[in-house]
């Protein structure tokens, strides 16, 4: 069931990327030429089952604006400048959204937060409810963190979601991927690291 939701909703990405996507100057053009799954040692555009993920190019600094912690804290995407990021946009009606939330979860317990950090932003409750949401589906790993009035997502010209923006330590955009990605495979892990050097998986 999941593999049949990655595949419908790849396919929509697809043709909703060829005809042009809100969110994607900056990147690269979409291209039949994108290959089918990241190239090993490369942060370089390609096509996966329920997503695309583009390079920025060139890479330029992050949109900041101010959001919200788990603690009610207005927090900005400087505060965190100095390890890498991943900063995805959701909401808890999203499907894809919420498929794909598990393998960032996995992905976060990987690593110390304070060497990665995964940021689901989540657009359309507050913390409470997203740490019920959490709750009910056994996500264990990631902080909460809350874009309801959409100041970051404005900036970040955020389109259909998930969206997820791949920030290096210096605050840079170095790609998005528009749709789902499975976030632990040994493939985005290797990707990651090429793209914003997440390094090798560990607590220490």
């Amino acid at each position: 069931m999941i593999r049949l939701i990655y595949v419908a909703f790849g396919l929509v990405f697809l043709a909703v990327s060829s005809a042009g996507t809100t969110g994607t100057k900056g990147h690269e053009a979409p291209s039949p030429d994108f290959p089918v799954g990241p190239v090993a040692g490369e942060c370089s555009s390609f096509k996966g089952e329920g997503g695309i993920f583009y390079r920025t190019d060139p890479i330029k600094p992050v949109g900041d604006a101010e959001f919200t912690d788990g603690m009610g804290k207005k927090r900005t995407l400087a505060d965190f400048k100095g390890r890498p990021l991943l900063v995805n946009f959701w909401t808890t009606f999203c499907t894809p959204c919420i498929v794909e939330m598990p393998s960032m979860d996995r992905l976060q317990g990987m690593f110390d937060k304070q060497a990665f950090l995964v940021m689901p932003m989540n657009r359309d409750v507050g913390a409470m409810k997203v740490a019920h949401f959490y709750q009910r589906h056994g996500i264990e790993h990631m902080k909460i963190f809350t874009d309801r009035v959409g100041r970051l997502a404005h900036r970040n010209r955020i389109g259909p979601l998930p969206v997820t923006l791949l920030v290096d330590r210096e605050g840079r955009e170095v790609g998005r991927a528009l749709g789902m990605m499975e976030w632990d495979s040994p493939e985005i892990l290797a990707h990651l690291d090429a793209c914003i050097g997440i390094g090798a998986p560990g607590k220490g």
